[in-house]
């Protein structure tokens, strides 16, 4: 039994190496390539180092910052619903009773 499974094995990595061979290349790695080369000729280690933090520390501050504006804006429209619904239940009470104001 053993040997059957090696040799399934060997032959699914076969077919995947095979199937791996057919997918076409990264058509942006001659681009990226060129600019990674540019930028390691032309800055240090800590230029790019620093530049990636702010970079990365900008684009996670504001993703957060819209994430809680978006909940902001959901924790209004449910409160404006709530007190509609409460506005429109006290006015249905007093006209149903016919109170005047």
């Amino acid at each position: 039994m053993e040997g059957n499974f090696t040799g399934q094995t060997e032959q699914l990595v076969s077919s995947l190496y095979q199937l791996a061979e057919l997918i076409p290349g990264n058509p942006a790695t001659p681009y990226i390539e060129t600019g990674w080369r540019y930028m390691t000729d032309n800055y240090t280690k800590f230029q790019i180092a620093t530049w990636g933090s702010l970079l990365a520390h900008e684009v996670s501050h504001y993703y957060l910052l819209l994430v809680l504006v978006v909940l902001l804006v959901l924790v209004l429209l449910v409160l404006l619903v709530v007190l509609l619904t409460i506005s429109i239940s006290y006015n249905y009470k007093l006209y149903k009773y016919n109170y005047k104001l």
